[in-house]
């Protein structure tokens, strides 16, 4: 009796590690042929585009839902669930919505999903920071079932990038009013290519193909992202066959991808940066001259180098130079050691601690601990607070750090994204993690928007930049590129400048 009661305890362990082990495995899903298994820095903290806006919720949701524009590879601007669109005047778009399209749950996509979708943006004041996008946004209006009027304040030149930034997957009206927002965060509800199936927190996500998707159907039926924090994990998983893609491949991996016969390593230029935010809210950082002493404490190009090594490049401000009027000729701030220590002497400023504060990415938290030693020159001393992803932006996003590292992906190419959402009074609490608030600055930025493509939109642009090193809430330290590296599985997988890939557009190697 002893002898068969220790068997059956022995096979239901050896079936739930048989099933925990297949988790983590090539094995995992009904079909491993006819499955994508993508390897992600981290888990997403919402499966809802209202409530994050970051990169990883930005990779998800564009396999789950639809845009109305969508951010080609190159950049430009292209119609992906509008057909086309008019501009009557320079306040006044026409959007001409396209025909037969349905929600995952069989719901047809009208004029009323997109209205709701614009004016949830508009209303949401969420980490997205979609409310400050369409702050411009006077009203929108239905024409008919298939056409919505969209009417602004004022002029806002770059209008129609806003709907391919991460809060514009469009949702179903139906849905969402009927179950609520955080119902919706549970099981979303969208047009794109991939249908929700699951979300094991902190794990993956599983999706499944949408059969009766509007446009190119994804090649196989089932799609894994999986988080897979440690960099030197995502490539052991990779070189196992356990994934078949990896993001966000570190350089220090570099070697061993492009060693290996059965992987490919793709690289490609893009306008992500890192910084060091400062808390302007918290004394002494609310003293530009302490801001200042910090950043002469720090050899930015020393850091970029131990770091990134030979790619990207330090930028000379919040624009990358790739991006459109880029002040190219202005410079970050050089180590100068007793040059910081005479600013925080004119501060008066003894005995300085601070908490630097950092997500578990291994390249923030070796710049953390760069910078850590290097405030210790100037008789700063800094403790280093590593946290979870979430975690990490929900204390930041509260005001909670004195200094914290951050990056921008610039997802929206125009200098407008790269300053506003990060930096005007209105974002404070949104997405201005800087806390920064500048009369002047707000009213460059207010002004850019407005202005056409060409040199007085430039001439603004160029001002802010010059403000904005004067004021330093944010130390710039690198322009980085971006990486992904893929199996023998798979053909062909479709790069993007912003890093936020279309996985239904991977080829998959015919076996």
């Amino acid at each position: 009796m002893r002898t068969r009661s220790m068997r059956k305890v022995l096979f239901v362990f050896v079936c739930v590690g048989l099933l925990f082990g297949s988790l983590g495995s090539a094995s995992f899903g009904a079909d491993r042929k006819d499955t994508l298994i993508v390897a992600t820095r981290a888990d997403t903290n919402a499966l809802d585009p209202i409530i994050t806006g970051s990169a990883t919720g930005a990779n998800l949701f564009l396999q789950i839902y639809d845009y109305l524009f969508y951010q080609n590879p190159d950049g430009s601007i292209s119609p992906r669930l509008v057909e086309r669109w008019e501009q009557p005047d320079d306040k006044t778009y026409i959007f001409h919505l396209k025909h037969g399209v349905k929600f995952h749950n069989g719901e047809p996509f009208t004029a009323e999903d997109a209205m709701f979708t614009i004016n949830r943006g508009r209303t949401s004041v969420t980490a997205t920071g979609s409310n400050i996008l369409l702050a411009m946004i006077e009203d929108v209006k239905k024409i008919d079932d298939y056409t919505i009027s969209v009417h602004l304040k004022n002029p806002f030149t770059p209008f129609l990038y806003v709907f391919s930034e991460v809060w514009g997957g469009v949702v179903c009206k139906k849905v969402v009013e009927e179950i609520g927002t955080e119902a919706h965060n549970r099981a979303p509800i969208g047009t794109g290519p991939f249908k929700f199936v699951k979300w094991i927190k902190g794990d993956r996500v599983i999706l499944e193909r949408n059969d009766d998707y509007h446009g190119e159907k994804p090649q196989f039926s089932s799609l894994i992202i999986r988080a897979v924090p440690e960099d030197s994990v995502r490539v052991i998983e990779l070189e196992s066959g356990a994934v078949d893609v990896a993001y966000a491949v570190s350089v220090n991996d570099f070697k061993r991808v492009e060693e290996n016969p059965k992987l490919t390593l793709l690289k490609r230029k893009s306008l992500r940066t890192d910084f060091v935010v400062f808390n302007c809210s918290k004394p002494p950082l609310d003293n530009v001259k302490v801001r200042h002493a910090i950043a002469k404490a720090l050899d930015l190009e020393g850091m970029r180098q131990a770091i990134y090594r030979s790619e990207g490049y330090v930028p000379g401000g919040p624009i990358p130079y790739d991006m459109r009027y880029s002040d190219q000729s202005l410079k970050a701030p050089a180590q100068d050691i007793e040059g910081a220590k005479k600013l925080l002497e004119e501060a008066g400023v003894k005995g300085l601690k601070l908490t630097i504060m950092t997500s578990e990415s291994k390249e923030r938290v070796d710049a953390a601990t760069i910078i850590q030693a290097q405030l210790e020159e100037i008789g700063v001393e800094a403790d280093i607070q590593v946290l979870e992803y979430g975690a990490f932006l929900e204390k930041v996003d509260r005001g909670e750090h004195d200094l914290a590292l951050g990056g921008w992906g610039n997802n929206l190419p125009d200098p407008e994204f790269a300053l506003t959402r990060l930096y005007h009074s209105r974002a404070i609490n949104v997405t201005n993690n800087a806390f920064f608030s500048n009369k002047e600055f707000d009213a460059l930025l207010d002004k850019g928007v407005t202005v056409p493509e060409g040199p007085e939109r430039e001439a603004v642009y160029k001002e802010a930049q010059r403000l904005f090193l004067d004021q330093m809430p944010t130390l710039y330290w690198a322009v980085r590129g971006i990486a992904a590296a893929y199996g023998p599985r798979v053909q062909e997988f479709p790069m993007h400048i912003r890093g936020i890939y279309e996985l239904s557009k991977v080829k998959l190697n015919q076996e």
